[in-house]
């Protein structure tokens, strides 16, 4: 076999390489040599010869680019990161009646807990078996977990309809179900259970998803793993034989059981991480010393809803307030002198929307929220039906006014012991829909009477109602998305008023106060106005400040 000869370049570049390196231990060089694809360079220059801080040229080669380090957080990988472990209780119920049981005693620890306005956070959570054909299968089994050492597994696959205990439970004004996405959940258990109303479920729940959105100000769709990866530093254990097993078999194997309490015990810790997360927000936000927006009639002796408006505010230097909306508490005022007043307001509130925003920003009447008390009077929208010359007389003769208005719906009766409040608020600032505008009134008027501990509802009639009794009437009129009219709530109104009309035009419905559902005739008016600016700043997510006097009054006396 003969000798395998090496390439000219290859010998070439040897014999370069051994000169260089004969050369170095007689004097010192710097050598730049170029790839092994071209003529060898070496450049050997005394270092004496270089000028000081100079180094020898050398090409522009990619390799010769520096780029700054790129500073970044070290990437924690999810399968790097513990399983969640549960070692607290895990109840499982079967029977109607064990359920039913299990429902009374945590209904006895809810009401044991001291009062508070943030609700008892209890996790909620469904399971159903997998279903190859069309939809899923009908729920079998439902999660709760009231405290972090305890879960609750009722096997609901063999039972007809739910117990009444399950369900007072789930409807107590004081509980708040949490979970992520849970609104759905609400919606396939009233599928599959037809007596449970999941629009007053969805009402009172909290889905952990929207509330981290909202706290961290972003928009994405989160599911439970993600959250618990992001917020807990874990991860879950979502083995698919266990998730797509017969969960409508019973009884549950101890994967099962496991299975289902850990996702019920780890939303709760979610929970407690988020309410930790926002009290941080709070404090941060209230370093600066908060300056007190009063003004003169804010004193111990103003009237109570005066007083509300100042205690709702507390400016921060660094925290610009986007939604701000003056309140004018306008006292008992003619049904007739209203509707000047909220044309007053409202032409206001147009010409602010046209200024420059720096200049909306200092406007008074950017948005206004008229509070007031009416004389006894029965208004009519722009549906009239039913409602002639004659009709008008008989009630006029009752000692009460008679007004026809443009606002929508159909007859209602304002009068003493009514809250009513005409929002004149320009909507480009908040969602411009008034079928959001309305759906939001009403929310707000649910979160207020839920306070109180009184459970009510919407229905596809607008409104709020105790069953078929309209506590909150709502009536609104819009132009170039300003807002007019508004609502009323009975708090201790006489409700013999009603008696002579169909309230809204709806037969065979009656209405309700407060006072007349929680008999307490002490909820007037002036008792009720704090929570209600409460709510409503809550629920529109606005700041409330009490209109300047000097322009109150000069509204009032126009």
């Amino acid at each position: 076999m003969s000798k395998r000869k090496l390439p000219l370049w290859i010998t070439e570049q040897r014999k370069s390489n051994s000169l260089l390196e004969s050369k170095l231990g007689e004097e010192k060089c710097v050598t730049v040599a170029s790839p092994p694809v071209s003529d060898t360079i070496a450049l050997c220059q005394p270092l004496a010869d270089l000028p000081s801080g100079d180094e020898p040229p050398k090409r522009r080669l990619r390799s010769n680019y520096t780029l700054a380090p790129e500073v970044t957080k070290p990437d924690i990988k999810i399968e790097y990161l513990p399983f969640v472990e549960y070692n607290g209780i895990i109840e499982y119920y079967t029977s109607m009646h064990d359920i039913a049981f299990s429902c009374d005693n945590i209904l006895q620890w809810v009401h044991k807990q001291p009062p508070d306005d943030h609700g008892i956070p209890i996790a909620f959570d469904m399971e159903w078996p997998f279903n190859f054909q069309t939809g899923p299968g009908r729920t079998a089994l439902m999660q709760l977990c009231p405290s972090t050492d305890r879960c609750l597994l009722f096997q609901l696959s063999c039972l007809k309809r739910l117990p009444a205990a399950l369900m007072q439970l789930l409807y107590h004004p004081r509980v708040i179900l949490h979970g992520v996405n849970i609104k759905n959940d609400f919606r396939k258990l009233a599928r599959d259970f037809p007596g449970v109303d999941a629009e007053r479920l969805i009402s009172q729940c909290c889905d952990l998803g929207q509330w981290y959105n909202k706290l961290q100000g972003t928009t994405g769709i989160w599911s439970m793993e993600r959250l618990v990866h992001s917020q807990l530093k874990l991860r879950i254990n979502k083995d698919k034989r266990v998730r797509m097993s017969k969960w409508d078999v019973l009884p549950l194997s101890d994967y099962q059981k496991l299975y289902a309490a850990i996702d019920v015990y780890i939303s709760q810790e979610l929970y407690l991480k988020l309410v930790e997360k926002e009290r941080v927000q709070l404090e941060a936000d209230t370093q600066c010393e908060p300056q007190l927006i009063t003004t003169p009639t804010a004193t111990p002796e103003s009237p109570p809803a005066e007083r509300a408006v100042v205690n709702l505010v507390h400016r921060t230097n660094n925290k610009q307030m986007t939604r701000l909306v003056h309140v004018l508490h306008a006292g008992r005022l003619d049904y007739r002198r209203a509707l000047q007043l909220q044309r007053a307001v409202a032409s206001l509130v147009h010409q602010a929307s046209s200024l420059p925003d720096a200049e909306q920003q200092r406007s008074s009447c950017r948005n206004v929220l008229i509070t007031t008390e009416h004389h006894p009077v029965y208004t009519i929208g722009i549906r009239t039906h039913g409602y002639d010359a004659a009709a008008e007389c008989r009630l006029k003769a009752l000692g009460a006014d008679f007004v026809r208005t443009n606002r929508g719906g159909l007859i209602t009766f304002h009068g003493p012991g009514q809250l009513v409040a005409y929002p004149i608020l320009n909507l480009k600032l908040f969602q411009p829909s008034v079928r959001w505008y309305v759906c939001h009134l009403e929310r707000s008027i649910i979160e207020l009477c839920r306070r109180y501990g009184l459970r009510v509802q919407t229905t596809t009639d607008t409104g709020v109602w105790v069953g078929d009794r309209k506590i909150c009437a709502i009536g609104i009129h819009a132009s170039r998305y300003v807002t007019t009219h508004g609502l009323a709530l009975n708090c201790s109104t006489e409700l013999g008023w009603f008696r002579h009309i169909v309230p809204c035009g709806l037969a065979g419905k009656s209405v309700t106060s407060l006072a007349a559902e929680l008999n307490r005739p002490e909820l007037t008016v002036d008792t009720v106005m704090p929570e209600f600016l409460s709510s409503f700043s809550d629920t529109l997510e606005c700041d409330l400040i009490p209109m300047d006097d000097a322009q109150r009054q000069q509204l009032l006396s126009e």
